[in-house]
């Protein structure tokens, strides 16, 4: 029977064909493992922060710019995904509304919500951004070798995969990457199936 592979910090979780899973407690991907992660994406919000020092907008607004772009969210999750308080991410949100990059709008299941919309403008200033943003990390990535290119090209699926598997709420993936969420083990011993 062929079966694919998944990482999550809790457990490793084989997929079949039919779709049933059984988690197995992974002693591979471990503490350290967690911690050069961490350090590795810290490291990357450091150089990414770097990049928008020139840039209208800085890089926690380009953030939540990026986290809309697929559909409104509440300012509650806008505030979770960032991993800030409510009221900083309100604050965002009104001074991202003041320069007209987003508005408020009410959810029309439920006129006590109040989502958060990334305009046209919000749009293309997000484009230009996330463009100037590109081209310096494109401008490092030439700076390594092919091989070196290639290996974090692969890497980049499996980081992914990871982010989502972490993520409280589970964004989208890019197109490319393929994966199904699954929730964490309900104890820590190893399950037997």
């Amino acid at each position: 029977m062929s079966e694919s592979a998944c990482l999550c910090l809790h457990c490793a979780t084989l997929f079949s064909r039919s779709g049933t899973f059984r988690h197995v407690i992974s002693q591979h991907f471990s503490a350290p493992s967690a911690r050069r992660y961490r350090e590795i994406l810290r490291q990357a919000v450091y150089v990414v922060r770097s990049t928008d020092a020139d840039g209208e907008l800085s890089s926690s607004q380009v953030s939540t710019l990026n986290m809309l772009t697929k559909a409104p969210l509440r300012i509650s999750d806008i505030a979770r995904n960032a991993g800030i308080r409510l009221p900083s991410a309100t604050e965002q949100v009104t001074k991202l509304a003041a320069a007209g990059l987003v508005k408020r709008l009410q959810n029309p299941n439920d006129a006590r919500v109040v989502e958060v919309l990334l305009t046209e403008q919000g749009r293309a200033t997000l484009e230009a951004s996330n463009l100037r943003r590109n081209q310096e990390v494109a401008a490092g990535l030439s700076g390594l070798s092919l091989r070196e290119q290639q290996s974090i090209s692969r890497a980049l699926s499996a980081i992914a995969k990871l982010n989502a598997a972490l993520s409280p709420l589970a964004l989208p993936l890019p197109p490319s990457v393929s994966y199904r969420r699954h929730p964490p083990p309900t104890n820590t011993r190893k399950q037997h199936h």
